[in-house]
């Protein structure tokens, strides 16, 4: 019998600051636990402190280089969105990097966030990457596109397509929760809930979707109801360098509602954020979930994912990992998405065709649960779990390194200002990096 190869997983000892990564983790490792009749796994936790500092670095450094030596394993694979990668394997300011045998190669599950973290990339593959072999996993086919660009030449097996996992068990729909939650919220038989799940946020882009609601009112819609459920954030802005200060997004969101009728006004409801059961029973009662978002880390969509496990319908914006959702019968539309000189663009006339579409759908409990199973066949962790098999079967290739691409985005992400060239627009370096996230024939 040959030998199975060795896995150890790399997993942080504290929650993210995301909600979503705060799923995606827990999920990957209960796919990877799955995987374990097939390969030999151990599991390391990284136990650093709300700063991001560990408290004993010494001890730490031995505890990690003692498992790197007892189990000598064929990948080290890093599941979470871990805030600070030099920390992990540099523990010790300015101290060299943690040995990692010659025999064990690097694979790390990407984040969203990976063009941010453009100067922590740099200075890694300095530190450790250079001479590793790695895989890169990503969520999305456009976030391999996204990644596999910023990568030198050399092999192309290095960036490989490997989507989170939903946990279908959990996000289900039942129609005794679609009745009892549309009777709670007093939402009659008649009436069509489109639901918007996720942060109130610039780039998440609800504003747009008010209006685009507002607009679907003003051509003669007679009963739908919009739905937004979860926190205003003003992180999209900071992030961005631009001048938006606490409660920046509520105050944005305020003077759209204000150039709205009473009418569509009264149709639109707020909801305090939600997890778990109470957000699933949400999900169960609405008819339609919708997101335009053109967030920079969209690179796979976990609200639009759980959504989708119910059965329910989804408008996305053609953007990011979100596209990658529309698998046979699973009913999600993309509403296409364009880069004009002054920023990313979705047509009003593609968002209402995409509504009214979704809207005169068949709501029977029966289309709901064929949806359901579709995607359960795609995105469950059971359904990654055999898809992985194939990622984790793969030798990694050898570090290619990163080209100049990622070290000028590095400097463009560090600077003080927002630079014009990191600024969603046409014939910039923005449109360099992210045209596969909007462009057709990239999903």
């Amino acid at each position: 019998m040959p030998r199975k190869k060795k896995l150890l997983i790399l997993s942080s000892g504290r929650p993210a600051a995301w909600r979503s990564c705060q799923i995606i983790a827990p999920n990957l490792k209960a796919t990877y636990r799955l995987l374990e009749d097939r390969f030999e796994i151990e599991y390391f936790q990284v136990d650093f402190d709300s700063n991001w500092e560990h408290p004993s670095p010494e001890a730490y450094r031995k505890g990690f280089v003692s498992a790197l030596e007892r189990f000598l394993p064929d990948e080290l694979i890093l599941v979470d969105d871990l805030p600070d990668l030099l920390k992990i394997f540099a523990p010790i300011p300015d101290g060299p990097a943690i040995p990692i045998p010659e025999a064990t190669a690097l694979t790390f599950h990407v984040y969203g966030n990976f063009t941010l973290r453009s100067r922590e990339w740099t200075r890694l593959a300095a530190l450790l990457l250079s001479r590793c072999r790695v895989k890169f996993l990503c969520a999305s086919p456009r976030q391999t596109k996204l990644v596999g660009g910023f990568l030198g030449a050399g092999d192309t097996n290095a960036v490989r397509y490997s989507p989170f996992a939903v946990d279908c068990e959990e996000w289900r729909f039942e129609e005794g929760e679609r009745t009892r939650t549309r009777a709670a919220l007093e939402i009659r038989e008649n009436q069509r809930l489109i639901l918007y799940s996720g942060r109130i946020s610039l780039q998440k882009n609800v504003i747009r979707l008010i209006r685009e609601f507002a607009e679907l009112v003003r051509q003669g819609d007679q009963s739908s109801l919009l739905g937004l459920i979860g926190p205003f954030d003003d992180r999209d802005g900071i992030s961005l360098k631009l001048n938006t200060p606490f409660g920046y997004m509520f105050h944005k969101i305020q003077l759209a509602l204000r150039e709205l009728s009473d009418n569509t006004r009264s149709r639109i409801r707020f909801f305090e954020p939600r997890i778990g059961d109470e957000l699933r029973e949400l999900y169960c009662a609405a008819d339609v979930f919708a997101s335009l978002s053109l967030y920079h880390d969209e690179d796979f969509g976990m609200a639009p994912g759980e959504a989708l496990a119910t059965g329910l319908p989804a408008i996305l914006s053609d953007w990011g990992g979100y596209p990658g959702f529309a698998r046979p019968e699973v009913p999600c539309e993309t509403v296409p998405v364009t880069l004009e000189t002054e920023g990313l663009s979705l047509r009003s006339a593609d968002i209402q065709a995409a509504l009214r579409n979704a809207l005169d759908q068949d709501v029977a409990t029966s289309r709901r649960r064929v949806h359901a199973s579709a995607f359960k066949r795609y995105f469950s962790i059971p359904a990654i779990a055999e898809t992985m098999k194939e990622q984790l079967d793969a030798e990694a290739t050898r570090f290619p390194g990163f080209n100049s691409r990622l070290k000028y985005l590095s400097t463009l992400a560090g600077a003080a200002k927002p630079h014009p060239e990191w600024i969603p627009g046409s014939k910039t370096f923005y449109e360099e990096i992210y045209r596969s996230y909007f462009q057709k024939g990239m999903s």
